[in-house]
């Protein structure tokens, strides 16, 4: 069997973190069996759906390097790709299902069937449809038509007894008949409800099998029922577990937080390969344990067997680390090329090789690009002491002057210095005044950066350049003196 499967988002909004794992777990079963990823768009929300959050769909998905080999943007047999140009399609499926007594015409208006469930909530019965039109005569219908009564399409659900089906991830999966009615095809505006339209895609697009999330199991009888009813062979489906917060929680859509939406990431400066390699892991597991996985890892590894039950716990300390090694492993070149958009932002204006001299200071101690900007901002701009006070003890220690003296005699004489003079500088510097490390290195580190604790001071020296460093510890010095 040749394996189709599909991503099928709605444009209707930014794309949520368990959206984009879906997408992922979707491709990387494609890529391990050699089959095909489909991308296709359920834009059947008019109201919702939009062009800015389409092409938000497309600039993710080439974000985190998922290529799509048919569907929307790609071309293939199998189109349209989009639902509201699909119309035709679910429409002529709609008259087969009520040729073949499979379907029929509901007239009952919205209040009719929010009495039906008041009725039923106040006899703590399941809210079903009751069949109302199911058994009109064809002059009734034909009256109804003529009076121009708004119509939808119900399925004839004559299967009553329990829905059965076997997900690869959860094993056999029941649900009574007693809560499936015959429920709505099409609507009366002509256009399709989600479970049909789903269905209708998935079969005319050979989907082999549906992976979604765990959410949409509630979907899957129906979507079988209209399977039945055409005499269809359905797909296989896994549902995959939710992604949870730290507290356990569903990570839910939330206009104020940033967490959930994958673009938020993008601001913030992850890789996107360290986003592929972390979000494959909520749910999944590599044979071997392993944590840091390249794209060809990933496919290799990857099987629908090894994706667990229970719900993934997105840990923002462990993409940060996760993203903090693959930031770590850079080359120089690549580590320039990705950090530049974000000091841009910051307006860092580092140039040459100062410029690199500071990535490669902070590039061991940052998870993400924005803070690599942020870091940079601060000793790219003027000198300023985290705490006054401290600073003031830092260099009224003794020897402290001479320290700063002879640094400046030695730096002064040079027109520009790398990382590896820099620290036989400063090693020369205890060892000719005979003063330990612990008096050099922290207090350097104080006069140049204003800080306590930081980056490499041999590249921050190399950064910074002789003359900044001179003025600076010039400036150190006349604190000093001032005590």
């Amino acid at each position: 069997m040749s394996v189709r499967v599909r991503f099928a988002p709605s444009p209707t909004g930014e794309i949520h973190i368990g959206n984009i794992r879906t997408a992922i777990f979707n491709w990387l079963f494609a890529r391990s069996q050699q089959g095909t990823f489909i991308l296709r768009i359920e834009d059947t929300d008019r109201e919702r759906s939009t062009e800015e959050f389409r092409e938000i769909i497309f600039r993710e998905l080439d974000w985190l390097g998922l290529d799509v080999d048919e569907g929307i943007g790609s071309g293939g047999s199998q189109g349209p790709y989009q639902q509201m140009e699909r119309l035709e399609i679910y429409r002529e499926y709609a008259r087969i299902l009520e040729e073949k007594g499979k379907a029929y015409p509901c007239f009952c208006s919205p209040k009719e069937l929010e009495a039906e469930k008041d009725k039923a909530r106040q006899e703590g019965r399941d809210s079903v449809y009751s069949g109302k039109c199911r058994d009109l005569s064809g002059e009734k219908r034909a009256r109804a038509r003529e009076q121009k009564t708004p119509e939808a399409l119900r399925l004839m659900n004559d299967e009553r007894g329990d829905v059965v089906f076997s997900d690869i991830i959860r094993g056999e999966i029941s649900f009574g008949g007693s809560t499936l009615d015959d429920f709505v095809l099409m609507k009366s505006d002509g256009s399709p409800t989600y479970n049909f339209a789903c269905a209708i895609d998935d079969y005319t697009m050979e989907i082999s099998h549906v992976i979604r999330g765990e959410d949409h199991i509630s979907n899957t009888p129906k979507q079988l029922l209209i399977y039945m009813a055409l005499g269809w062979e359905p797909p296989e489906f896994a549902h995959l577990p939710l992604i949870l917060d730290k507290e356990r929680k569903r990570m839910k859509k939330r206009s104020h937080s940033s967490e959930v939406y994958i673009s938020g990431y993008r601001h913030q400066g992850y890789l996107p390969e360290a986003m592929l390699n972390y979000l494959a892991l909520l749910g999944w597991s590599d044979r071997e344990g392993e944590e840091i996985l390249s794209r060809e890892e990933l496919i290799s590894g990857f099987s629908l067997d090894r994706i667990k039950h229970s719900g993934a716990i997105f840990d923002r300390e462990k993409l940060d680390w996760m993203n903090g090694v693959y930031i770590r492993n850079l080359p120089l070149s690549e580590l320039r090329s990705r950090a530049l958009p974000f000091l841009q932002q910051e307006q860092v204006n580092v140039k040459g090789s100062a410029l690199d001299y500071l990535l490669l200071a902070l590039q061991e101690k940052v998870s993400t690009f924005k803070e690599m900007a942020e870091m940079a901002s601060s000793y790219a701009g003027p000198l300023q002491y985290e705490d006054q006070e401290k600073a003031r003890q830092v260099f009224g220690q003794e020897q402290v002057d001479q320290v700063f003296k002879y640094l400046q005699e030695q730096l002064g004489g040079l027109e520009e210095i790398t990382p590896e003079e820099a620290g036989k500088v400063l090693k020369e510097t205890g060892k000719n005044l005979g003063v330990k490390g612990r008096l050099v290195f922290p207090t350097v580190r104080w006069a140049l950066t204003g800080k306590g604790s930081g980056p490499d001071l041999n590249h921050i020296i190399a950064f910074m350049g002789t003359e900044e460093c001179v003025r600076r510890l010039e400036k150190a010095l006349e604190w000093r003196e001032g005590e």
